[in-house]
């Protein structure tokens, strides 16, 4: 008995709907012929009924496909898609249609000014200013481009120190180098660093000409303990020492 529950539910739902829509007349008579217009227009006939049901169940998606300019424009498009569990982020969906990958946590302002400017970013896609201007409008903020860079690493005779700036690779063509150099506030040095620096990290990669070569170096400023200030950075420079520290380790030393 209890397996019929929900279709005599479900039954008994929709003679309700049914009954409510007796008094109206079907729009679509007018889309039949002649002949059949006196038939649909009697209360309880079953093509009535049957138009009534087809408007109730599909009049929705008429409305939608009148509208449908709507849901292309970035000011009126709506914000999600669907309800309840099978409601989808209907912005973030339609800045898949220009190659766009938004995050879906961004505020939805952000998203449609996002939408707004992205046939203007593929004009400098690729470019210095379009790489700037992307990580200013994804991440809120300012990096160094240097073109025709790298990092020297160690080398032999020259600087060849084993520390915090040793860097071993093969030597790059320069020609299809650069290095982009993020100085971080001391503010965000703490809240989740590492996990915005791999955001950042996959943004380059994604915008950057598939040919070239991107070292990226995440540089700030944090005090110990004891008050010394350090560099911490992906590739950066040796760390300041307190220089009365240092020269009491060395007479200790004996050096």
């Amino acid at each position: 008995m209890t397996a019929f529950f929900p279709f005599t539910f479900f039954i008994t739902e929709f003679m309700k709907n049914l009954m409510s829509l007796q008094d109206k007349t079907p729009d679509s008579i007018k889309y039949l012929p002649t002949l059949f217009h006196e038939e649909a227009e009697k209360q309880f006939s079953p093509l009535r009924a049957l138009l009534l049901v087809n408007e109730y169940y599909f009049g929705q998606i008429e409305d939608k496909i009148k509208h449908i300019e709507q849901y292309f424009d970035i000011y009126q498009a709506p914000t999600v898609s669907g309800e309840g569990q099978e409601s989808k982020d209907f912005l973030s969906w339609l800045a898949g249609w220009v190659a766009l990958d938004m995050d879906r946590t961004w505020p939805e302002q952000k998203k449609r000014y996002v939408l707004g400017k992205a046939a203007e970013l593929y004009k400098y896609r690729g470019t210095i200013t379009g790489l700037s201007y992307m990580l200013t409008l994804y991440f809120g903020i300012e990096v160094d481009i240097k073109e025709w860079a790298w990092p020297r690493g160690m080398q032999v005779g020259v600087q060849n120190r084993i520390g915090i700036d040793t860097v071993l690779h093969e030597k790059p063509n320069l020609n299809h180098c650069f290095v982009i150099t993020w100085h971080v506030p001391p503010a965000e040095v703490v809240t989740g660093l590492r996990e915005r620096v791999k955001k950042i990290r996959a943004l380059i990669d994604r915008e950057r000409p598939v040919h070239t070569k991107c070292y990226f170096a995440v540089r700030n400023q944090i005090r110990n303990r004891e008050g010394t200030q350090r560099n911490a950075n992906s590739g950066g420079k040796e760390p300041r020492r307190n220089t009365k520290e240092h020269e009491e380790t060395r007479r200790k030393q004996g050096g």
